[in-house]
């Protein structure tokens, strides 16, 4: 059978079954007081339908309602998407041998699969549509639509506007169920101390963390990533990550405090954010670079916005809560720290709590319980189930009291751990949890170095501050 589930990858001829074997949608009715089921053979339904949707499987015939379905990868490089040409036939950008797509196909009416429809009529690219705002009022504007994500805009099977959206078998020609898709992992400081001016100020760090392709151009890879779309509807060649820091209670128009393209934004004391308050952080890819004009006496301005600013939602991420401490904390229990790095099959990881005060805070001390320190194969969080093979080790540290002006230094005895690995394994991603919360990360490139620290307030979280 051409779709081969150890690939996810569906080959020539596609049939039917085959794409009921990738994205199987089940169906159910009650005839007589008993529950009927059957998985959907209508292309249509396989296609377009959603959980709950009434459908008559094969255009005719009892109703039947989804019941569960496998939705289809939206970031696989061929799926079916609409086309702005009225041309229901795509067989024309096949490969002479027809067992493939023309990648280099340069005919008038475009590659299908890039899904060219008018942007007025639909702002979207390879059949999926980002979250985005745009203009000098951006930020507060994408604020209003956060809880969206990036959708698949799948074909209708009938006329829409200009153009017409037929369900084609064919578009299934090199799906690939298993395609890359973003890692939906944003990270971000959750506590902050609003330090003054001549205190050394604050910053607040983030990160995205996405998969690695070593720089693979779109022509040879079967996936699409986030900036092939918005680099396509924005007509740039380079997109920036960034995030903004917004005040939920705030009007409007005002909601957006401060914003900065990169993985730091400095300032100082309590201009743009008042202590004592929760924050939401949202991470975004911008077309141009916004950075904060910082200094001991401009605290950190925010990059002023054009009519040219465009900014997109990070795709399947959440938004991060950062509280700031209340006016008067300025005793903070202690700071973690956690290093590692991976070098051709050894990953060294050192973990830290200390209570040592550094002129600008005073660190308590006390006891923190339940230490367990991770080393994780590439991208996984232990907070995910995990399968073999996903966490690489883990540490039981147990509960360790840290006195002041002191430190503990683990896994093990006080000592980096040296952990040996595949040399397969290129990026770790290493955690410090404390009573089962996550306090802090460190992500390890092959032959990079990477850390992370944070403050503890009590009652602020699970700080993050990664140093990427």
């Amino acid at each position: 059978m051409p779709y081969n589930k150890t690939t996810g990858v569906i080959s020539a001829p596609v049939s039917i079954a085959d794409v009921q074997s990738a994205v199987p949608v089940t169906l159910k009715r009650t005839v007589n007081g008993v529950e009927e089921k059957r998985s959907s053979a209508d292309l249509g339904v396989l296609i377009g339908s959603k959980v709950g949707d009434t459908v008559r499987d094969n255009a005719g015939g009892t109703a039947w309602t989804v019941s569960a379905r496998i939705e289809i990868n939206m970031w696989s490089k061929f799926k079916p998407v609409r086309w702005k040409n009225n041309i229901h036939d795509t067989t024309h950008q096949l490969l002479a041998n027809r067992q493939a797509w023309n990648q280099s196909y340069s005919g008038t009416d475009g590659q299908w699969w890039r899904d060219t429809v008018d942007e007025s009529i639909m702002p979207c690219r390879y059949g999926i549509k980002p979250v985005v705002a745009t203009g000098t009022n951006a930020f507060n504007n994408l604020y209003s639509v956060i809880s969206n994500d990036w959708t698949h805009i799948k074909p209708q099977g009938d006329a829409v506007a200009s153009y017409i959206t037929p369900y084609r078998l064919i578009d299934f020609l090199g799906y690939n169920h298993k395609a890359t898709k973003p890692s939906g992992r944003f990270l971000c400081d959750t506590s902050l101390v609003l330090q003054d001016t001549a205190d050394g100020g604050w910053s607040i760090d983030a990160a995205v963390l996405e998969p690695d392709d070593d720089g693979i151009a779109l022509i040879n890879r079967d996936y699409i990533k986030p900036e092939d779309i918005l680099k396509h509807l924005w007509g740039v060649n380079n997109i920036y990550f960034g995030f903004v820091v917004y005040d939920p209670t705030a009007s409007f128009n005002n909601r957006a405090k401060i914003w900065v393209t990169g993985n730091r934004y400095k300032g100082a004391g309590a201009t743009y954010l008042e202590k004592g308050k929760s924050y939401t952080v949202v991470g975004f890819y911008s077309n141009m670079e916004l950075p904060e004009d910082y200094s001991e006496t401009l605290n950190g301005v925010p990059c002023a916005l054009t009519q040219d600013t465009k900014i997109a939602k990070i795709p399947h991420i959440s938004p991060i809560t950062l509280n700031t401490a209340a006016a008067g904390v300025t005793n903070i229990k202690g700071r973690y720290i956690l290093k590692a790095r991976l070098d051709n099959g050894r990953l060294t990881v050192e973990a830290q709590i200390s209570a040592v005060s550094d002129g600008i805070i005073t660190y308590t001390g006390g006891y923190f319980n339940n230490i367990t320190v991770y080393a994780c194969r590439g991208d996984f969080d232990p907070s995910q189930t995990a399968s073999s093979g996903d966490i690489l080790k883990r540490w039981n540290c147990g509960t360790q009291y840290v006195a002041p002006g002191s430190k503990w230094i683990g896994p093990g005895n006080n000592n980096k751990a040296v952990l040996i690995v595949d040399n397969s394994i290129t990026r770790a991603a290493c955690y410090l949890y404390e009573n089962g919360t996550k306090r802090v990360m460190a992500y390890a490139i092959l032959n990079q170095n990477s850390d992370g620290s944070g403050d503890f307030v009590p009652g602020d979280g699970d700080p993050f501050n990664p140093d990427l």
